[in-house]
């Protein structure tokens, strides 16, 4: 979410593993709650005073982000098809095609009970 003096403050923050590197890398809007975005980067700074404030660099740019305590972080790892069972929160990004057909791009499972935030 924007602030006033140019920075921004997480609602959440994914940490993608090595084999995602540069995965969505940018800055869009995003519709997790009105008038939020997302950026998807290489954490370039990490400053640890008087807050978390993050430098996300990404091809174009970068945004100082703000990680307030509290903020779910969350590691992504990847899985298969077995932790997707009846009862199980899932986030997934989908396309559809011309025909009307929706196919998942991406599909992120909770594990052990965890609801994935987005």
């Amino acid at each position: 979410m924007p602030n006033a003096e140019g920075t921004l403050t997480a609602l959440e923050v994914h940490v993608f593993p090595p084999a995602m590197a540069g995965t969505g890398d940018g800055h869009r809007a995003f519709d997790l709650k009105e008038g939020s975005s997302m950026t998807n980067g290489t954490v370039g700074d990490l400053v640890v005073s008087n807050g978390r404030t993050l430098t996300v660099k990404y091809k174009g740019g970068e945004q100082k982000i703000v990680v307030p305590e509290g903020v779910p972080i969350v590691n992504l790892e990847p899985g298969d098809r077995s932790l997707l069972k009846a009862g199980v929160k899932v986030v997934l990004f989908a396309a559809q095609a011309t025909d009307g057909t929706i196919t998942a791009q991406a599909i992120s499972a909770g594990k052990d009970g965890i609801t994935p935030p987005m």
